[in-house]
């Protein structure tokens, strides 16, 4: 009886090693050449000042949908990344402004700057780790787009910057571990974005479970200026200072590396110093990322 009961045990824990074996996974940036995949980005924006006493909300939020065409490129990846429709809308002292690529009103500057976008092409060279190592075209696609003026010019030539493009592509694949992986494995990244302002992001990730082929990844991570940095708002110069935490999850494709959905919430507050005073603000972003091939 002894002896039954102690091979039971010994092929329980041999299959238990062995799932967990089988349930290990490699995750990298590794999508087939010649795939594509239909991909929306939404950001949604609640920032909050407080001036001379006063609170003053804002809201700002845009949506950019766009095509992935991947190719080889040696070790790395090439995407070749195609604008599609955006919209953006800003809320502000209980005015709204927004600006659509599909709008009807045509005759709109600021639509027709949006409806420019349609069609333009930027190259995008992905190492396996997530890496941006290369971006071409931007010059192209910031000269051929229409121009609206003003503040909403400004908002456009940010959203389709290099700088912004490039930190949308690393918050999206910079993320993946040095090696194989399984439940409950945990690992790093850092990750520095330039525009609107440098701020460093230290992201924690934390392999939840693996199933259909798919990974579940929970992220918690902080994010931080490392003290004032300078930026540009409305023609002039300001310093900024802000710390805050990021949270949420990611649905990745375990053969592509592929992020089928992310849910990524941040949270900041600090300090803006402008025109000699000190303003405290604090900002809710939250980021759907959505990836489809086609």
């Amino acid at each position: 009886m002894m002896k039954t009961i102690a091979l039971g045990l010994v092929c329980m824990v041999t299959s238990a090693i062995s799932i967990l074996h089988a349930q290990t996974v490699t995750l990298k940036f590794n999508p087939a050449n010649g795939s594509r995949y239909d991909v929306s980005s939404t950001n949604n924006f609640s920032i909050k000042q407080t001036v001379m006493g006063q609170q003053i909300d804002m809201k700002f939020a845009n949506t950019v949908n766009m095509r992935y065409d991947i190719t080889d490129a040696g070790a790395n990846k090439n995407l070749n990344l195609s604008y599609d429709s955006a919209k953006m809308s800003f809320q502000f002292m209980g005015q709204e402004t927004v600006i659509n690529s599909e709008s009807a009103d045509t005759a709109n500057a600021a639509n027709k700057m949006f409806r420019s976008i349609h069609g333009k092409k930027v190259n995008v060279l992905i190492a396996p780790d997530g890496t941006v190592k290369q971006a071409e075209g931007f010059d192209a696609l910031t000269k051929g787009m229409a121009t609206a003026g003003g503040e909403t010019q400004k908002m456009a030539d940010e959203l389709f910057s290099e700088a912004t493009v490039k930190s949308l592509l690393e918050q999206s694949f910079k993320m993946y571990p040095e090696g194989p992986v399984s439940p409950g494995s945990t690992w790093a990244s850092d990750i520095q974005i330039e525009k609107p302002y440098k701020l460093i992001l230290r992201n924690n990730y934390t392999l939840k479970k693996i199933a259909g082929g798919k990974s579940l990844i929970s992220v918690a991570g902080k994010i931080d200026t490392q003290g004032f940095t300078k930026m540009q708002q409305q023609g002039m110069e300001m310093e900024i200072n802000m710390t805050g935490t990021v949270t949420g999850t990611i649905t990745m494709d375990n053969a592509s590396g592929i992020t089928d959905v992310s849910e990524l919430r941040q949270q900041v507050n600090g300090t803006v110093k402008i025109q000699g005073m000190e303003v405290p603000m604090e900002a809710t972003v939250e980021t759907i990322t959505d990836m489809r091939k086609r």
